[in-house]
């Protein structure tokens, strides 16, 4: 008798491939052409900007990161491109996706003299 393996709910059906985190909710949605797979809140971007999280809800919204933590949420990614340094998020652990919007100065690195951060 042959035998074979009930598939687990959570693996993603025959043909579709995540590139997710582990960690990261299975039911997340697909990133967009351009952007990265999904994070997780503990793994930090290489780039300054704005990118989708993923609240507590399941909600997307859009956070700029500074190089050093999330800003406040917002459900518009140009109002997140203009937070200010004191905005930050409550919930700095949300998973992240893709970067959405660049800062206002452009794109750059997060580390060195000009990124406003520690060097």
């Amino acid at each position: 008798m042959p035998t074979h393996s009930t598939p687990n709910r959570a693996d993603p059906p025959f043909g579709v491939i995540r590139h997710n985190a582990p960690g990261v909710p299975p039911d997340a949605p697909a990133p967009l052409r351009g952007e990265t797979p999904w994070f997780t809140g503990t793994q930090l971007p290489v780039q300054i900007g704005v990118y989708k999280r993923l609240s507590l809800s399941g909600l997307v919204l859009f956070s700029l990161f500074d190089g050093d933590m999330w800003l406040w949420n917002h459900r518009d990614a140009t109002r997140a491109a203009q937070a200010r340094p004191g905005d930050a998020s409550l919930i700095q652990a949300l998973p992240w996706c893709g970067l959405v919007l660049p800062p206002p100065k452009g794109y750059g690195p997060i580390l060195g003299p000009d990124a406003g951060g520690a060097a």
